[in-house]
């Protein structure tokens, strides 16, 4: 996950957010931005807590994130930034939507196995556990489920929302199952506290 997860920043702080602007949905945007440009070094912490920074060089690890392994991992956070690049402030509002039910799921998902990590390990995991989740809104930040509905969109206009957001679902899945088969080739050893 770490190459998304650490893209995440720039794509919320380079990507999505542009100032200044008078566009009302790009306020909307750019104040979403500024909630979640800052989650990943929670990641790293977790990532240090739970004593992965013992397993293998820098190079190695470069090379890992930059393998053919992980390759939807990255393809994930380029293929958002083309999606992104290419949409207005209302279909902007659309990709998050899809990035915060998606990560909804994850977060959610994650939370029970955290919980027993942290209760094995006596540690707080605050990227995969519930000091994030309770940070998370599930919709773009300063905006309700009701006000995003009523947003006027004539029918290309709702059309093309609807592409955006089933794009970026198709990104997560594929990205979704990479991290599974990742997963399955490779167990971690119960030295590292994740195996009963």
């Amino acid at each position: 996950m770490a190459h998304f997860i650490l893209s995440f920043g720039d794509i919320n702080q380079y990507l999505l957010r542009e100032e200044p602007t008078t566009d009302p949905y790009q306020q909307r945007v750019n104040l979403h931005t500024y909630e979640d440009d800052h989650h990943w070094p929670w990641y790293l912490e977790d990532f240090t807590k739970l004593g992965f920074d013992r397993l293998c060089t820098p190079t190695a690890w470069m090379r890992f994130l930059w393998s053919d392994e992980t390759r939807h991992n990255r393809i994930l956070t380029y293929r958002l930034a083309a999606l992104i690049s290419r949409a207005n402030p209302v279909e902007r509002i659309a990709i998050i939507e899809a990035i915060e039910e998606t990560g909804n799921v994850l977060f959610s998902t994650m939370l029970d196995l955290a919980k027993a990590i942290e209760r094995r390990r006596g540690i707080e995991l605050r990227y995969c556990g519930a000091f994030h989740f309770d940070r998370e809104s599930g919709h773009s930040a300063g905006s309700d489920r009701s006000e995003i509905a009523n947003i006027p969109l004539n029918e290309i206009a709702q059309a093309h929302c609807l592409y955006v957001v089933d794009e970026v679902f198709a990104l997560f899945e594929t990205w979704t199952h990479e991290l599974l088969r990742y997963a399955q080739a490779h167990p971690v050893s119960k030295s590292y506290g994740l195996a009963s």
